[in-house]
Order: C-alpha cells, then structure tokens, then sequence
C-alpha cells in the first residue's frame, strides 16, 4: 500500500510528491482520482482557511520491460490554485480528467510509472503580494513578456497569412505571432527575430492559455523547458528530466 511520509512544510516553498506505482497501471479517471484523493487528505485537508495551494500534476509513462519504449513527463492541465475545499476538488479532478481525454492518453495503452505532485503552500496574503508582482522575465538574455495580451508586447508592423508582426518595445527585435485556438486553449506560436539580419530567428517560443484563466496566466515552452506563470509571476520553472531543485517527498508502495 502506497503511504506518504509525515514531513514538516516549509511555507512558500516548492515540495514534491513522488508517487512510484506498481508494474501494469494505466493512466485514467479512477488513478487520477485516487492519488489525488491522498494527496488532499495528507496536504489539503490539514490547511488553514486562509492557505491556498499551487498545484501541478505530471506523470511519467514508461516500460521496463519494453526498450524500445523511452520514459517521459506529461503535464495534465497548468499550474492550478486551489483551496482546500471540496469545490477546488471536484473541479481540479474534473479538469484533470477532460485534460487525459484532450490528450488521449487513456486510451493508448501506456504503462504509468510514476504520478508527480508538485506544490507551494501559500496565504492568502502572499498570493495577493504575488498578483500585485507583475515584473519581465528574463530568458537567454532577452527581456520576454509576462502576459500572453500580445496587444502590450509591441507596435503592429504586419499581418499575413494569419501571422503578426510587431515591433518589440524598446528593442530591435520582432516578434512574429501564429495564434491558434483549441476547444480549451489559446495558443501563440512566436519567433523572436532580427530585421537587420535577413529576418534572422534568434529562438522561438510557444505560449498556452486556458480560455478560463487571465492572460497573466499561461504556460510557456522554450526548447524542453516548460515556464509556468500565475498573474504574471514565475512561478515554477520545468525540464523534461528533472522537477527543478524541489524538495522530494519519499513514498513507499
């Protein structure tokens, strides 16, 4: 039987739960409802009403006994704020469930090898502080927006064939924008370029926004690493083979 060990949190900082499941479980409805279960009676119910919890929820897929099968993360869903409240159960288990049906990974027969949570305990105050923090980010030396409103990124220059260009603020770049739009997503596939140099592509990046959140919150992907922003802020930085320096959380089966 798998158990959490008792572990004293420190506030405002990352934690990980790191749950290894036995040889031949699938990823689907009952499993996500499970673990997410023990994960609410051990972390969320003991909360005081005045915490929150950001909250994701990643998974390892894998077969030992299949080489030619690599191990690899998904993400199901974004970085969520959630409260210890039945409400914030019922809807973060019933947005994680549209999500595996989005991305049909219930149906594709895959051994689940691991069940990742990753969390910050925060109040109430802290959270609004954070809101409040609205600051640019840096990434490979460039100054990138902390919003998806491409409205503020820059002055229009073009659009063509469904892409945009604009003029970054207070730069020589250009950014060139695809926005594309899912049943649950807005999506902006962007190029940060240089005029100068023959429209020169210096990195490309990939913004994605769940039509209920803010523009302030959204995930971005540059190359393997995946960026989570909550009201503008950074709040948690991810690769595809590690969870970051986070604080492990042992469990035994």
């Amino acid at each position: 039987m798998l158990k959490f060990f008792k572990k004293e949190l420190s506030p405002n900082l990352w934690h990980k739960k790191l749950i290894k499941l036995e040889d031949g479980i699938y990823l689907d409805n009952l499993i996500i409802k499970k673990y997410l279960n023990i994960f609410w009676e051990s972390i969320m119910t003991p909360l005081n009403k005045d915490q929150i919890v950001l909250l994701l929820f990643r998974v390892k897929f894998g077969d030992e006994y299949n080489p030619k099968f690599t191990s690899h993360f998904t993400t199901l869903g974004r970085l969520y704020k959630v409260s210890s409240s039945q409400k914030d159960f019922n809807n973060l288990y019933q947005n994680l469930c549209e999500i595996l049906i989005s991305k049909d990974l219930a149906t594709n027969n895959i051994i689940l090898q691991q069940i990742i949570i990753t969390y910050k305990v925060l109040s109430n105050i802290d959270y609004n502080t954070y809101k409040d923090n609205f600051k640019c980010n840096i990434f490979r030396g460039y100054n990138l927006p902390n919003t998806t409103n491409i409205k503020t990124w820059g002055t229009k220059i073009s659009i063509n064939n469904n892409i945009l260009t604009l003029k970054k603020k207070g730069s020589k770049f250009n950014y060139e924008i695809e926005s594309l739009k899912t049943n649950n997503d807005s999506i902006n596939n962007v190029k940060l370029i240089l005029p100068n140099l023959n429209n020169e592509i210096l990195f490309t990046f990939r913004d994605i926004r769940n039509h209920n959140d803010n523009f302030n919150t959204f995930t971005r992907y540059i190359g393997s690493n995946e960026y989570y922003f909550v009201n503008g802020v950074l709040e948690l930085r991810l690769n595809p083979w590690k969870l970051g320096c986070l604080e492990q959380i042992k469990s035994t089966r």
